[in-house]
Formats: C-alpha cells, sequence, structure tokens
C-alpha cells in the first residue's frame, strides 16, 4: 500500500464518529443552554453545577478527571465524580452520576427533572452531542416494553428511523412531551436505545444535591419576569430568598413564597428590575445573577483530553477532531509526493 493510502485510510479511521445522530436533527445550542458534553458523553447541568450523566462515562479515579464542555463551548474540568451507589460497571442497569463543578455554568433555564415512571407507548426526545463535536442534535423515540429488561430502572426505545444514537450520546437527557427530563442515554443494542429512568435514581439525585435547580444567569432583564426553579432538596423547605442590586420579588405572583416546597415541585419567583445588575439569592450560597455578563469559566489545556473511560457504551471515540486528523494527514500526503 502506498504511502498516501495509508494515511488516508488512518484519517477515515479516526473520522468514523464525526458525524451527527443519524437522521436527527440539528438544534440551536443557545436554546438548550443545561446540555452539555464531556470528551466523551452528554450530560445536563442540574443545580448550578453538576452535571447528570451517565456512570459509565466517569473515569476510573478522580486524579483522571472529564472536561466539560458548555453550549457556549466554554471548558470546565469537573471537580468530583459522584456515581450511583450500586453501580460497578458489570452492566448494573442504574447507570447514572453526578459531577460537582467547581463553579456555576451560565444557563438561562432550567432542565425540569421528573421523578414520575415514564412508561411504554410513549415517546421521549433525545439531546446529545453525540459524534458532533459542538452541535447539539435530537431524535425522538418510541418507548417498547421489554421484558428482559427490568421495566423499573430501564427504558428501551425503538428508533424506527428517527435518528440514532452514536459515540458520545451516552448521558444524555431522555424529555418527555413536556419537555421534562425523564430518563438518561446509556448505550444501545442492536436498533433499540437504552436509558436509565430517573424514577430509578431520584433518591440519589435529592442525597447528593440537595438543593436547587435553578437558572444561573439572565441578562437583558428591564421590567418583570417570571423564573422557574425546581427543589431538589432531599427535605421539605420554606422559600427564603433574597435580592441584592436592581432586584426586587413581586411576593404577591411569586408561588415560591410563603409555602412549603417538597422535593421535585416546581415554583417560580416573579422579579422587577429597572435593567441594572443584581442577584436573586435562594439560600446563602445560590444566586442568580441578573443582568451581568457571564464570567469566564475554567478551562482545560488540549493535551488533558486524554483521560480514559470506565467502559464504552455510546461513548465519543474521539470522532470530533475526525476531519482535522484527515486535513492533515491528507496535507503530510500531497507534501511527500
Amino acid at each position: 500500500m502506498s504511502k498516501k493510502k495509508y494515511l488516508l485510510s488512518i484519517a477515515l479511521l479516526f473520522s468514523t464518529n464525526a458525524f451527527s445522530i443519524t437522521n436527527g436533527q440539528p438544534v440551536a445550542n443557545s436554546s438548550y443552554q443545561s446540555f452539555i458534553h464531556s470528551q466523551y458523553c452528554s450530560g445536563t447541568i442540574i443545580g448550578g453545577k453538576w452535571v447528570l450523566t451517565a456512570a459509565h462515562c466517569s473515569t476510573e479515579t478522580n486524579a483522571e478527571k472529564p472536561v466539560i464542555s458548555s453550549s457556549n463551548n466554554q471548558r470546565t474540568i469537573v471537580s468530583q465524580q459522584i456515581n450511583y451507589n450500586d453501580w460497578n460497571n458489570n452492566g448494573t442497569a442504574i447507570d447514572a452520576a453526578l459531577w460537582l463543578l467547581p463553579h456555576n455554568i451560565a444557563i438561562n433555564k432550567i432542565t425540569i427533572i421528573t421523578p414520575s415512571p415514564v412508561e411504554s407507548g410513549q415517546n421521549v426526545t433525545i439531546f446529545g452531542y453525540g459524534g458532533t463535536g459542538n452541535q447539539l442534535n435530537k431524535a425522538t423515540h418510541y418507548i417498547i416494553a421489554r421484558a428482559d429488561f427490568p421495566a423499573t430502572e430501564t427504558v428501551s426505545l425503538d428508533r424506527y428511523n428517527q435518528g440514532n444514537t452514536v459515540g458520545g450520546d451516552s448521558g444524555a437527557p431522555y424529555l418527555n412531551n413536556n419537555n421534562h427530563l425523564v430518563a438518561i442515554h446509556k448505550g444501545h443494542q442492536s436498533d433499540l436505545s437504552i436509558g436509565t429512568k430517573v424514577s430509578a435514581f431520584k433518591d440519589f439525585i435529592l442525597d447528593t444535591i440537595n438543593g436547587w435547580n435553578y437558572p444561573t444567569s439572565l441578562n437583558n432583564i428591564n421590567g418583570s419576569q417570571i423564573i422557574t426553579v425546581q427543589s431538589l432538596h432531599n427535605d421539605v423547605i420554606q422559600d427564603q430568598a433574597t435580592t441584592t442590586g436592581d432586584v426586587n420579588i413581586d411576593f404577591n405572583q411569586s408561588t415560591c413564597s410563603n409555602n412549603l416546597i417538597s422535593p421535585y415541585d416546581i415554583c417560580t419567583y416573579v422579579i422587577t428590575s429597572n435593567g441594572h445588575s443584581g442577584t436573586l439569592n435562594l439560600s446563602p450560597t445560590e444566586s442568580i445573577i441578573i443582568n451581568q455578563p457571564d464570567t469566564e469559566e475554567t478551562t482545560k489545556p488540549d493535551n488533558n483530553d486524554k483521560n480514559k473511560p470506565v467502559i464504552t457504551k455510546d461513548k465519543e471515540g474521539g470522532g470530533g477532531v475526525g476531519i482535522f486528523i484527515l486535513t492533515l494527514l491528507t496535507m503530510g500526503a500531497f507534501k511527500r509526493r
């Protein structure tokens, strides 16, 4: 084989996963700011600085920490990886993890988590970055009943030509018709996509986060604004919100105010602002920044993208850089002619 053909073959090998979800639909990243991706997987920002993803996306040790990329391609090093307590990488059905970040990620709207079991016969939409690098895609699937998977933990999807999951989609959110997160992607088997139901690890989320699910940054607010939040506390709480700067709460219109709030409850704050900066403080450690530019997130150099996954399911195998490698190798081949 000539050197030119050899180099081209290698380039194509690296480019195998450089395509989007088969028959999927690209969507604007900015419309889904809570959906992120790491070197190998997809995930969802909840509680400001937590990433909900699949446990098999975690690295073997916290010494080899993943790097996540947010919707605007800002990169952040994961501080801590917490896998579901029964996960041991041997096929256990509950494939879920929460990654702690060193700071909040700027998102303007939350993804609501629903602990109610999702059933066969319903449609769900998967949002993932698998195989696309920095482009978010979605695909809608139909939930079917499978006797060989535990129905209390696992959801099986018939893909019926509406888009197939690929490498890098593990941990991706499954949203129901209300755009609530009901499961996360685990992998695929033949023509089926397989996910883990939130209802199977709902207590894991509450015990780990024990805080609010909230948007972290809202800009261009001038007048009245409704802000939706969700309690991910592990017990009933009561509203204790305060404000600073040019932000005021309309307590009469806010459903969070003066009410007991149970785990997974959703409520709203109505605030007013004259267009200047301020904060809505849900607690002493949880604040929503109003009318301030996004802060620059911590980044990780490219040469640290060598973390090895625990296992490979629908994790990205490096295809996101395939086109770049193809270009370099092709240039090298012509240079040596």
